[in-house]
């Protein structure tokens, strides 16, 4: 894709879902799910860590993508003592 003449690093973005704010800090965290596919960990404004495992979108308009899956699993509470998750 290109505009005046310049090439975008990145193709039109996808809506993937939403309730998103409910967290405080999402964090990319490589492979957790044992799938082979990144995952997703994700505070709540209660201190709750959330998983949400990666999955690939089927079909060819969706050329393979990765999106947070359809459900979280809990992994634990306590996280809202830490400034940081990665």
């Amino acid at each position: 894709m290109e505009v005046r003449g310049h090439r975008r690093p990145f193709a039109t973005r996808e809506r993937v879902g939403g309730g998103w704010n409910v967290h405080t800090a999402p964090a990319g965290t490589g492979e957790l799910g044992q799938d082979d596919t990144p995952d997703l960990v994700a505070r709540d404004t209660a201190g709750k860590l959330w998983l949400h495992q990666g999955v690939r979108k089927p079909g060819p308009e969706w050329n393979g993508a990765l999106v947070p899956g359809p459900v979280r699993a809990l992994v634990g509470g306590g996280w809202n003592t830490y400034d940081l998750i990665f």
